[in-house]
């Protein structure tokens, strides 16, 4: 019984994972001026002598209200605070990057 739930649920995620993979690839490469409004982090892991591991995501709002949250690289997420505005490069769920604009 527990292998029939543990192959389903394997299943699952593939089917998940390649809709995603699927959806992304065929999204356009998209850049829209906006604002990073939230930053979070989730920690997986760490229990029983496994290492952790550290995903880190931040919400965009573009200007007519709509928000995406993207799952980003560490070294990019150091560098982008809440309030920062700029141009974010987006494919799908995909983070392409951000290049904040300065203010004045």
């Amino acid at each position: 019984m527990f292998l029939v739930f543990w192959l389903g649920a394997l299943l699952y995620n593939l089917v998940r994972g390649l809709r995603r993979w699927s959806f992304n690839n065929a999204s356009p490469l998209e850049e829209v001026f906006c604002t990073a409004v939230t930053r979070r982090a989730r920690v997986t892991g760490g229990a029983f002598n496994r290492p952790s591991h550290t995903d880190y995501f931040i919400t965009f709002e573009m200007g007519d209200g709509q928000r995406l949250e993207l799952r980003v690289p560490d070294e990019e997420y150091g560098g982008i605070v809440e309030g920062d505005r700029g141009v974010l490069t987006h494919k799908g769920t995909r983070f392409k990057g951000f290049r904040r604009h300065s203010a004045g």
